[in-house]
């Protein structure tokens, strides 16, 4: 069980297995494992260790180290600290900031450059007949079979 200490700015979650191994979220398991033996040293040496108002023995130190390489409780025990700052990424800066110049949105559209001038009429939608006029008859000037202009277009057959 964590013991939770409200103060404002700072982290309600004071006993956690990460303060008992003072280590940061962050630690890989190998870290995790190294804190746990310097700190049994320290406590053979004499020197006394706390959390809070609480101290530590070998078997809270071992009990910590225990919960931190169970992945479940170690999601949780994250969860319940604040993370520190990573500082010194520049590497991850750097790949953060071309991620979000290429992810970014253009401000102005650029224009499509069409291969063939006919080729905007795929971007068209089709034409309706509700928008065209039928042309009067008149206006085709057809010609009726006695008619003048028709002699004309007679094809004659010499026999």
């Amino acid at each position: 069980m964590m013991i939770i200490e409200w103060k404002r700015g700072r982290n309600p979650y004071v006993d956690n297995p990460y303060t008992r191994l003072q280590l940061s979220p962050n630690a890989t398991a190998r870290q995790i494992l190294q804190q746990q033996k310097d700190l049994l040293v320290k406590l053979k040496a004499g020197k006394a260790l706390q959390v809070g108002r609480r101290s530590l023995d070998e078997h809270d130190i071992a009990e910590a180290a225990r919960k931190l390489r169970d992945a479940a409780i170690r999601a949780e025990a994250t969860l319940c600290v604040h993370r520190p700052l990573q500082t010194g990424r520049s590497r991850l800066k750097k790949l953060l900031q071309a991620l979000e110049s290429v992810t970014a949105v253009p401000e102005t559209v650029p224009p499509v450059r069409l291969v063939h001038p006919l080729a905007v009429f795929w971007f068209l939608p089709a034409p309706s007949l509700a928008y065209t006029e039928a042309p009067a008859l008149e206006e085709f000037e057809l010609v009726s079979a006695d008619d003048p202009e028709d002699h004309a277009l007679d094809i004659v057959f010499d026999c």
